[in-house]
């Protein structure tokens, strides 16, 4: 008998050890992914008072490490990757100028699921254009809301990169 009540207070134990574990990964991730939405709000308010509509060099400046140097990348969003990009927990941020030089983008390379649902559905009518994969999920003067539906379908599997288009 005795063996028997050892073996279930192990179990028990364990069950609520892997319970206590699955909430705090829960928990922080969604703190982690709110934590993202305010520095990509910063983000962008910093790009857009420093480069002032013209975003040329805006990707050199990323890759070199300008961005952080001058306090335009918050220091949340500066763990640098291998390849020397800023970076969240989650994987490597692009920050591009566009081809013409009066835009830029944000992108946020290998998203889970719910990482990528929350974040895709963030200020999303303030962008130019929201993509989660190659999926636009946000075009402004195009669309009258965000397209929930292939926003799910495009972050289902997760690994997802989801790319803002600014101003």
């Amino acid at each position: 008998m005795n063996l028997t009540e050892v073996l279930l207070a192990v179990i028990v134990s364990l069950a609520v050890l892997a319970g206590g574990y699955t909430l705090y990964n829960s928990v922080s991730d969604k703190n982690a992914v709110s934590a993202t939405m305010q520095n990509l709000s910063l983000l962008r308010a910093n790009i857009d008072d420093l480069y002032a509509g013209n975003y040329a060099g805006l990707a050199s400046d990323a890759a070199d490490g300008t961005l952080h140097k001058t306090g335009v990348l918050p220091d949340a969003l500066a763990d640098l990757s291998d390849g020397g990009k800023p970076a969240t927990k989650w994987g490597a941020i692009d920050i591009e100028g566009t081809d013409d030089g009066a835009g830029y983008t944000i992108a946020f390379e290998g998203l889970g699921k719910d990482v990528c649902m929350h974040l895709g559905r963030f200020q999303y009518r303030t962008w130019a254009k929201v993509e989660a994969g190659e999926t636009a999920v946000w075009t402004r003067g195009t669309d009258t809301a965000l397209n929930a539906s292939a926003l799910a379908s495009a972050c289902k599997d997760g690994n997802v990169t989801l790319t803002f288009t600014a101003p």
